[in-house]
C-alpha cells in the first residue's frame, strides 16, 4: 500500500508578500513536499534552512538555491491513519 498526503494551503502570505519567518518555519515543519506558485516541488529534506531577506522570509536549499516565501503555495503532509 502507498503512502497517503493531504495537501495544506499556505494561507501566510500577507498583501505586501512579506512573509514572516516564524510562519514560514512553522508552516514547513511537518511538510513532506513542499509546492511553489510555479509548478516546483521539493522534499523536505533538501531544505537547509528558513533564511531572511528584504523581500521576507526565504526557503535556502543544500545546493545553495532559495525560494522567496510569497511563492511557497503549499504542502504535503502524511495522511494520519
Amino acid at each position: 500500500m502507498g503512502i497517503e498526503y493531504d495537501i495544506v494551503i499556505f494561507n501566510s502570505i500577507p498583501d505586501d508578500e512579506y512573509v514572516d519567518i516564524k510562519e514560514l518555519e512553522k508552516f514547513i515543519e511537518d511538510a513532506e513536499i513542499i509546492l511553489s506558485n510555479y509548478g516546483m516541488a521539493w522534499s523536505r529534506c533538501f531544505v537547509n534552512k528558513v533564511g531572511d531577506s528584504l523581500r521576507g522570509a526565504t526557503l535556502e536549499f543544500n545546493d545553495g538555491l532559495m525560494i522567496y516565501g510569497y511563492d511557497i503555495e503549499s504542502k504535503l503532509v502524511r495522511r494520519q491513519k
